[in-house]
C-alpha cells in the first residue's frame, strides 16, 4: 500500500511538472493531431519564391479532384468556384496580420465529366529581408460549403534558403521538394551573383524506424556519397533527379545552409509497387514473415497472403489493408524529411498507434499524448527536434521500455486484423 502510495506521488509530481512546462515552453494549446483529416479536404499546394528583398511571390495550386462542380440550370456549363483568403502575419498564431487579402477562381466545363487538373493562380506579398513570416490560406468550396487551411512558412532571415530558387519541371512551378527518378528540372534564383551551385549526392536507403523501446543507435545523419558542381546556363541551372535518395545543393560552399531536392515512389505520398508495400509492413511483421515477402518469387502474391491470413477474408483483408497504407500515405505527407515519412519515429508511431488525443508543439519537441491527462496509463511520446541541413521537420523519438507493452498490444490488435485506435481518419 505504502509502494503504491508513493507512485502516486510521483505520478502527481511528474503531471504537475509537465503542465507547468506546457504552459511555459509551449506556445501552443493542446490541438488536435494534424493527421485528422476529412475526406472532403483539398489538395492544396503552396510555394514561395523571394524576388528581391522586400517582395515575395506566392504560388498557389489546388487539385480540382475533390471539388464540387454544378451547373444553374441544364442549359449552363458545370463549374466550380473557391474563394481564396489569405493573411500575412509575423507569428504563426496568426493573431496580427500585416497584410490581407481574397480572390476568386472559377472553372467552367462542358459535362459533368471533369479531367482532373489544377486551378492556379499567383500574387505578390511585401515580406522584407531579415524577417520570418507565416501565410495563412483559407480556401472556401463555394458550392460544397466546407474549408481548408494552409499554412506556409516564409523564411526571408537568408539568401541561401530553398524559397530563395525556383524549381521548374516540364516549364511548370514545382510545389513539392521530392520528385521520381530521372525527372528534369530547371533551377533560377533572382540574385545574379548565383553563378554555380554544388550537388551533394545521398544515394544510401534509409531504414525503418526500431521499435520505441528498442536500444539500438538513432538513425545517424547521413554521408555524402559523392559531389558535383552546375554552372548556370543562360540564368539557369539544370538537373536530372537521381535514381533514388537525394541532392543537398547548396550556392555558397562555407555555408550550411542549402536545400534538397528528394526522389521518391512515382506514387508517392502513396505507396504502388509490391516490394515498398512490404517494406511498409515491418512493424507489424515478424522478422522470418517480413524475410519470406521479400525474398518471395512473387511479392504480391506474398503481401497479398500476409494479409489476407490477417483478415481472415479477403473483404476483410482489403478493407484492413486499406486503413493501414492510408496511414503510410498520412505519414508520408505529414513527415517526410530526407527520408520517407512512414520511416520516421513520428511515422512508426502515428501508423502503429493511430491518431493522438492531444499534441503539444514547441520549438525544441513534440508530445503526443494517447488518453486521458490525468491517468497514470495515458502513452506521452517525446519527439525531439534535431537539426538538420537537410530539413526543418526532423524529429527524433525518445526511446524508453515503458513502451514496450503497449507497443506489443498495438501490433496484436493489427495482427487480428483489428485496426488499433480506429476513428474518423481512418474510416
Amino acid at each position: 500500500m505504502k509502494k503504491t502510495g508513493t507512485y502516486f506521488l510521483l505520478f502527481c509530481l511528474a503531471l504537475y511538472f509537465f503542465k507547468c512546462n506546457s504552459i511555459r515552453q509551449y506556445t501552443a494549446k493542446k490541438t488536435p493531431h494534424t493527421a485528422s483529416a476529412a475526406n472532403d479536404r483539398l489538395d492544396l499546394n503552396t510555394k514561395a519564391y523571394h524576388v528581391n528583398d522586400s517582395l515575395t511571390e506566392i504560388f498557389f495550386e489546388v487539385k480540382n479532384d475533390n471539388l464540387i462542380y454544378k451547373r444553374t440550370d441544364t442549359s449552363s456549363a458545370f463549374y466550380a468556384e473557391i474563394k481564396v483568403s489569405y493573411s500575412l502575419c509575423t507569428s504563426e498564431d496568426c493573431k496580427r496580420s500585416i497584410d490581407t487579402s481574397s480572390f476568386y477562381l472559377l472553372d467552367g466545363e462542358a459535362s459533368e465529366q471533369v479531367p482532373i487538373k489544377s486551378l492556379v493562380h499567383r500574387f505578390k506579398v511585401h515580406a522584407r529581408f531579415g524577417n520570418n513570416y507565416y501565410l495563412k490560406m483559407e480556401v472556401y468550396d463555394l458550392n460544397r460549403l466546407t474549408l481548408t487551411n494552409k499554412m506556409l512558412t516564409i523564411n526571408k532571415s537568408d539568401r541561401l534558403n530553398e524559397q530563395n530558387f525556383f524549381i521548374e519541371s516540364g516549364g511548370a512551378p514545382v510545389y513539392q521538394q521530392h520528385f521520381i527518378n530521372h525527372q528534369h528540372l530547371s533551377i533560377s534564383s533572382a540574385n545574379n551573383a548565383v553563378s554555380k551551385l554544388q550537388v551533394y549526392c545521398y544515394f544510401k536507403e534509409k531504414r525503418a524506424a526500431s521499435p520505441p523501446f528498442s536500444n539500438k543507435a538513432n538513425e545517424k545523419m547521413p554521408q555524402a556519397d559523392s559531389s558535383f558542381e552546375l554552372s548556370a546556363i543562360n540564368g539557369r541551372f539544370f538537373l536530372t533527379a537521381p535514381e533514388k535518395g537525394f541532392y543537398f545543393i547548396k550556392a555558397d560552399l562555407n555555408s550550411d545552409i542549402g536545400f534538397c531536392l528528394y526522389t521518391f515512389d512515382v506514387a508517392f505520398p502513396a505507396i504502388s509497387s509490391s516490394n515498398d508495400m512490404i517494406n511498409a509492413c515491418r512493424y507489424v511483421m515478424y522478422k522470418e514473415e517480413f524475410d519470406s515477402c521479400l525474398n518471395a518469387p512473387d511479392k504480391k502474391q506474398a503481401i497479398d497472403k500476409f494479409w489476407l491470413n490477417i483478415g481472415g477474408s479477403h473483404e476483410r483483408a482489403r478493407e484492413i489493408l486499406k486503413k493501414y497504407y492510408a496511414r503510410v500515405k498520412e505519414a508520408n505527407n505529414l513527415y517526410s524529411s530526407y527520408m520517407e515519412g512512414w520511416k520516421t519515429d513520428r511515422g512508426m508511431i502515428s501508423i502503429i498507434f493511430g491518431e493522438p488525443t492531444n499534441v503539444y508543439k514547441s520549438v525544441k519537441d513534440e508530445i503526443w499524448v494517447y488518453g486521458i491527462e490525468t491517468n497514470p496509463a495515458t502513452l506521452r511520446f517525446i519527439f525531439k527536434k534535431r537539426q538538420s541541413p537537410f530539413s526543418d521537420n526532423d524529429f527524433v523519438l525518445e526511446r524508453s521500455d515503458f513502451y514496450k507493452d503497449a507497443y506489443y498490444q498495438a501490433v496484436d490488435y493489427w495482427r487480428q486484423g483489428i485496426v488499433y485506435n480506429e476513428r474518423a481518419a481512418d474510416r
